[in-house]
């Protein structure tokens, strides 16, 4: 079938609008009227400060009613034309989800790292409880019978160290526990002992200690960073312009397009 001319006129327009079919003049009728009518409350919406939902769902109406007018009223509609529109669509979803990609960027990062956070955390309960098992060995030996009653420093040194143990910990403040258990508490119960009876296996619950704080610091040392690196100012603020204002439109306009597209095909408007 030929095309039909270009109406020249507003008049021409309308009476080749009047020879399409009933049911296809109403819809894009019907949709011109709502483009103006859209886009009056989205000029209302926006002086009101109704919020952003309001916008994009007056936005996505707006995009429909403006496909729908423009392909309904198209005389000259042609299966041609209504494939393009899935280039449109798809285009505008691409460059909706790269730019929502991009704009998560950072949040991800922060996400995962959180994610790898609690991981580690949650491992690092039983290797903190076997140093809290081994140092509580070690005050029953020396805060109890007859080292207590020779001398009470070893036990206070103990209890010093005990009270410093906290979960998640970072490393270097361990090997600062374990560096003082030496000198604050092993050193004080040497003391009390002649040299002739100082032998390796008086200072093994000390030693279990010294290991499993070293343990325990190791892990930790492997612990992920909390911190995320942190983007320039001004481009935070663009990725947060698009995140929040640009991106949502982008989809909205792509399935404007999209649900445009089934109408055209379920109606069969194209010749």
């Amino acid at each position: 079938m030929p095309e039909k001319a270009k109406p020249k006129t507003f008049r021409e327009f309308i009476d080749l609008c009047n020879s399409l079919p009933r049911g296809r003049r109403i819809v894009g009728y019907a949709a011109t009227i709502g483009v103006f009518v859209l886009l009056a409350a989205l000029a209302a919406a926006i002086y009101f400060k109704v919020g952003f939902f309001a916008y994009l769902v007056l936005a996505f109406c707006l995009f429909l009613c403006s496909a729908h007018s423009n392909y309904a009223l198209n005389v000259n509609l042609t299966q041609r034309k209504v494939r393009r529109i899935d280039y449109w669509y798809l285009g505008a979803a691409t460059i909706g989800m790269l730019g929502a990609a991009a704009s998560y960027s950072h949040q991800r990062d922060a996400v995962i790292t959180k994610i790898f956070m609690k991981a580690h955390q949650a491992a690092e309960e039983p290797v903190r409880e076997k140093v809290l098992s081994s140092v509580a060995d070690l005050n029953k030996l020396l805060c109890e019978g007859t080292i207590a009653k020779k001398s009470k420093a070893p036990c206070d040194g103990l209890k010093r160290l005990s009270a410093e143990i906290k979960p998640h910990m970072p490393s270097e403040q361990i090997r600062s526990i374990k560096a003082r258990l030496d000198n604050e508490v092993m050193m004080p119960y040497a003391m009390l002992f002649p040299r002739d009876l100082l032998v390796p296996s008086l200072f093994s619950p000390f030693s279990i200690v010294a290991i499993r704080l070293k343990d325990w610091a190791e892990f930790m040392q492997e612990a992920p960073s909390e911190e995320v690196s942190s983007r320039d100012e001004d481009v935070e603020m663009i990725f947060g312009l698009g995140q929040w204002v640009i991106w949502p439109f982008f989809f909205a306009y792509a399935l404007a397009l999209r649900i445009t597209k089934v109408t055209t095909d379920v109606f069969e408007w194209a010749k």
